[in-house]
């Protein structure tokens, strides 16, 4: 299997700063995986290195075949942010602007982009919404949104960053079908998430990073309290439920007890 991406030793600074040391990591074509990590450990930071939009400091990244070395081979989900939803944009306007970065008519657009866009609306199922405004949209229409623009370039790689924050229970199920729906289609996703117990347990693998990585592996091998507590600095305890770790804030726990 072609590798799609492979750091090794790489290591990210700014000034005094570094938020990233001594990174190996191997993800193959085709894998989906899970970044978690507390606030402050270097996961927005590994997403802009996959990106392209900052080098190591030192060690080595590359990327496994010649179109994964382009930009425009990388397809990018940020955080849902409401006021995006403000802006004056169809949802195809709006899906359409993830071929501007490599579009030769902005903003006009070619044919071939346009088209690329509807495939990308109708694989996320929100074809129907392709007239209506960002504002009339709920947080789970416009995540697919985010995702739809996301696949206009038609990507190997697609980063997601925090996909299921601010949206509903229901609305996180969905995505987080819609996740692996992706990746069984072939296609590489690495994301972020805070989330441990309704995202991470659900996850094929999962990397505990903290300035370096701190473990690598399936939910089991991952969610312990050893890990847990090296990579957040908190004890937690693990439970099992119905064949799945289920992470246990012990301070959270206690303080409610109160």
């Amino acid at each position: 299997m072609t590798t799609t991406i492979e750091l090794s030793g790489v290591e990210v600074r700014f000034g005094n700063v570094i938020p990233l040391s001594g990174i190996d990591l191997r993800v193959e074509a085709g894998e989906l995986v899970g970044i978690v990590g507390p606030s402050g450990a270097g996961k927005t930071t590994l997403l802009r290195l996959l990106l392209g939009e900052i080098t190591p400091s030192s060690g080595q990244m590359t990327m496994g075949s010649a179109r994964t070395r382009g930009r425009r081979s990388v397809g990018y989900v940020p955080q849902l942010e409401a006021s995006e939803r403000t802006f004056p944009l169809t949802v195809r306007g709006a899906v359409l602007l993830g071929a501007a970065a490599t579009s030769a008519r902005v903003p006009w657009f070619s044919r071939a982009e346009k088209a690329a866009a509807d495939r990308a609306l109708e694989r996320l199922g929100i074809a129907d919404l392709a007239t209506r405004g960002l504002h009339e949209l709920s947080g789970g229409q416009f995540q697919r949104v985010l995702f739809a623009r996301a696949l206009v370039s038609e990507p190997d790689l697609v980063l997601l960053d925090e996909p299921t924050s601010g949206i509903d229970l229901a609305t996180r199920a969905e995505m987080l079908t819609l996740v692996g729906d992706l990746a069984a289609d072939g296609l590489t996703v690495v994301m972020t998430t805070h989330d441990l117990n309704w995202v991470a347990s659900h996850l094929p693998r999962i990397v505990c990073l903290n300035q370096t990585v701190r473990a690598d592996g399936t939910p089991h091998d991952v969610l312990r309290p050893d890990v847990l507590a090296a990579t957040f600095g908190a004890d937690m305890a693990v439970i099992d439920h119905d064949g799945r770790p289920v992470v246990v804030d012990i301070a959270a726990l206690v303080a409610g007890a109160r």
